[in-house]
Parts: structure tokens; C-alpha cells; sequence
């Protein structure tokens, strides 16, 4: 019977434009080197013999495939997880939240890596042992999560400060608007012209969680007549403390899919706002938006 054996060579089809994310990306953090390098593809050794080749060509960044966890893993190796896993974020690659002790999370061109130790034991997946809860895995993959809006950001500022910055008004005046007002619970924030939001804070937890509830909102998109595709989206705020008195923030646009007439408008915008909530928090300098 014949025999085979998987190689270390790969490859992947990844949009033009993320090109200069994925050298950085791989060739600056996770310390990779390009082998070969040509108009429409690169290729790229990934220690000591291992080898992927990216292929750029128009393909939509926005499918469903590349924005879930249903592409195949690809497994890293680090002999320091913890530094390692602090490098990846501080990246800004998208955190996937499967139900899994390793860290999952999408590198720039859609590839779902999967972090693990040098000297790990992971004889599970050669067929012993005790593995991850498969049932939490499938439920973690159907959820809104996973196709949703998200980013991952490391702030040189405690806990507290992060969720002041996105629980209070005087906040978000700091990073978001300074049109930016609250009455009877609800966070109203108003943009140029008729254009605005308000929000619900539901449940915070000091300096853990904020999860924003969209009520209303008026933002027309162009060419459409789409006002109010954020009614019933959420947002969530999560903060990690970090030993070194920093904290990680992972958030989630929860509803925020490709799906919606906004997503490319309104996924540069938050891109942009979420580097003006660290800039605040850091400096007390944030670049919120002002109707002045």
C-alpha cells in the first residue's frame, strides 16, 4: 500500500493589498525570511525547513472563508509562548476566541495560525491524551464572534484607564467624539450633519468588560438607503492586565460583519479610532472626531 507523508512546503492565495502587512508580519515577528520574491508572489522560510509561498492576486478579502476559523491551522512553535504571544498581538493580528489553552489567531492575508511550545506535549493530536473540548470548538466556530469586527491591542496603561476611556462619557469625548452626550442611560454621539449613534453601557465589569448596545443611529451610506446598520450590534471591550502594569484590550464589533453595506467605511473607522483610544490612554492625547 502506498505510503505518504506531509511536506514543508505550502501555499496561499492572499489579496494584492495585504502584501506589505504579511512580510512584516512574517518576516519581522515571527522571524522569517523571503527565499524568493517576484511580481506576483513571494516566498517565504519559516525556520529552520519550513516553507509557504503567497501568491497575490485580486481575491476578495471579505469572504466568509477568510474571516472564520474554518480555514485550515497552521502550527508555530516558540520555546517563549508568553513574549511570543505578546509580539503576535502587539501586531494587531485578529485573536480568535476558540475554547483552546493556545493561542488562535488570523495573520495579515487570512491564514489561522495556532501558538504552541517548542516542547509542548501535544501527543492529543497524535492520537493519546486529552485535547480540547471539540463540542466548545464547533459551538465557538458558528458564533457571531467569528465573523465579526475584531482587534487585538496591547496599551502601556492599567486596566482603569482603558475602562474609564470607554465607559464614560468624559471618555470617549477623549478618543471617539467630543459631541458626546449621556441622558437617561443612553450615550449619544453625534457626528457632521445629521449623523449619529447611541449606545447602552450593558453590565460593565470595573476594569474588565464594556459591552455597548447600538439603540439608534443615523449614518447614511452611499449610494444605499442604509441609515441604521448598527441597531442591535454590540460592541465588546475586554481588558486583560498585563505583569509589566500594561493591559491587553481585545474588541469585538459583534455584528459587524462583510455581510453589512458599512463594513469597509466603518472597519477603517474603527482601525483608526481604536489607535486614538490607545494614543489617549497612553498620553491623554486621543484624535476623536470634532464637529468644530
Amino acid at each position: 500500500m502506498a505510503k505518504i507523508i506531509f511536506g514543508n512546503h505550502s501555499s496561499v492565495i492572499v489579496p494584492r493589498k495585504d502584501r506589505d502587512n504579511i512580510r512584516k508580519f512574517y518576516c519581522d515577528v515571527l522571524g522569517g525570511k523571503i527565499t524568493k520574491e517576484e511580481d506576483e508572489r513571494d516566498f517565504l522560510r519559516l525556520g529552520e525547513n519550513f516553507y509557504i509561498g503567497f501568491l497575490y492576486g485580486n481575491v476578495p478579502d471579505e469572504s466568509e472563508f477568510l474571516r472564520t476559523a474554518r480555514s485550515v491551522w497552521l502550527e508555530i512553535k516558540s520555546d517563549n509562548v508568553e513574549e511570543m504571544t505578546r509580539k503576535i498581538l502587539d501586531c494587531g493580528v485578529r485573536k480568535l476566541d476558540i475554547p483552546d489553552s493556545h493561542l488562535y489567531f488570523q495573520a495579515p492575508g487570512g491564514q489561522v495560525l495556532r501558538l504552541v511550545g517548542i516542547d509542548e506535549d501535544l501527543s492529543f493530536y497524535e492520537g493519546a491524551g486529552e485535547g480540547p473540548n471539540v463540542g466548545k470548538v464547533k459551538e465557538a466556530l458558528k458564533s457571531d464572534n467569528m465573523a465579526s469586527y475584531t482587534k487585538t491591542l496591547r496599551v502601556q496603561a492599567p486596566p482603569r484607564k482603558l475602562y474609564e476611556a470607554v465607559s464614560t462619557v468624559q471618555g470617549l469625548k477623549g478618543w471617539w467624539c467630543h459631541n458626546t452626550v449621556e441622558k437617561n442611560g443612553d450615550i449619544t454621539v453625534r457626528f457632521s450633519g445629521e449623523n449619529f449613534q447611541t449606545l447602552r453601557l450593558m453590565d460593565p465589569t470595573p476594569d474588565k468588560k464594556v459591552i455597548w448596545e447600538w439603540t439608534a443611529q443615523y449614518f447614511p451610506v452611499e449610494g444605499t438607503t442604509q441609515t441604521d446598520e448598527w441597531v442591535g450590534t454590540r460592541v465588546a471591550f475586554d481588558i486583560q492586565a498585563n505583569p509589566d502594569g500594561s493591559s491587553t484590550l481585545s474588541f469585538t464589533h459583534i455584528g459587524l460583519t462583510p455581510q453589512l453595506v458599512c463594513y469597509e467605511k466603518c472597519n477603517a473607522g474603527w482601525n483608526y479610532f481604536l489607535e486614538s483610544l490607545r494614543a489617549f490612554c497612553e498620553t491623554d492625547r486621543g484624535t476623536p472626531y470634532s464637529t468644530k
